[in-house]
């Protein structure tokens, strides 16, 4: 296996047929991520040569992200294979999945008209991730969505998915995306064009009309069932 990337909580492993392997880092691993966080990270600097609070966050990420996908996997059955990259679970929280282009790299090579479009099918993933009960947690578009084999964008960072339609309403509230690096580093015209979009589109009234408008009411029982 190549290594061809590293998250927050992933290690990316090419294993060739066009597949990705996403392996959890381990907890040294994590530590030392956070603990020699690059001072860009303005928000997270203080844990930056921290060893208590790099310790606590390592703690917190774990804990989340195993939480954050045993909820994912719950309402996996029920989606269409493709949005997440036809993933396959293997042991733990680790899985496979079809390797995708993230946008940050095509917008590096592609003029503003495609750049626009891709755009517009990401809004449209968060709008039918909404129909099953999940959600981009932080719009971080360029880092955590990508564009796979057949055009399409997808979500390729399940780590990063919200379940709570109240978390996920007060994100669309306060326009969290504006906040976020995906954002900020664009250019002007990618700026305007998403914030337009978005103000269009991922709205309030948006996540009352699509949660979980796709689950029938026996598999929200079972959902609920399987919290308890």
């Amino acid at each position: 296996m190549k290594l061809i990337g590293k998250g927050w909580q992933y290690r990316v492993y090419d294993v060739g047929s066009r597949r990705v392997r996403k392996i959890k880092r381990t907890p040294i691993d994590s530590f030392c991520r956070i603990f020699f966080m690059p001072k860009f990270f303005e928000k997270n600097k203080k844990m930056r040569f921290n060893p208590v609070l790099s310790y606590q966050e390592m703690r917190r990420i774990s804990h989340t992200s195993d939480e954050d996908v045993q909820k994912f996997k719950s309402i996996l059955p029920y989606m269409p294979a493709y949005l997440t990259g036809n993933i396959h679970f293997l042991d733990g929280i680790n899985y496979e999945q079809d390797f995708a282009t993230p946008l940050l790299l095509y917008f590096q090579e592609h003029e503003k008209s495609e750049i626009n479009k891709i755009l517009t099918q990401y809004i449209q993933l968060i709008l039918k991730l909404w129909q099953y009960g999940c959600s981009d947690s932080i719009f971080n578009f360029a880092t955590n969505s990508g564009i796979d084999s057949q055009g399409r964008v997808i979500q390729i960072d399940v780590g990063e998915l919200d379940f709570l339609k109240c978390t996920v309403a007060e994100r669309v509230k306060n326009k969290q995306w504006l906040s976020r690096a995906s954002y900020i580093h664009s250019s002007d015209d990618i700026k305007s064009f998403f914030a337009g979009e978005m103000d269009t589109y991922v709205t309030l009234e948006n996540l009352d009309k699509y949660w979980r408008s796709k689950l029938s009411d026996n598999e929200q029982h079972g959902l609920r069932n399987n919290k308890q």
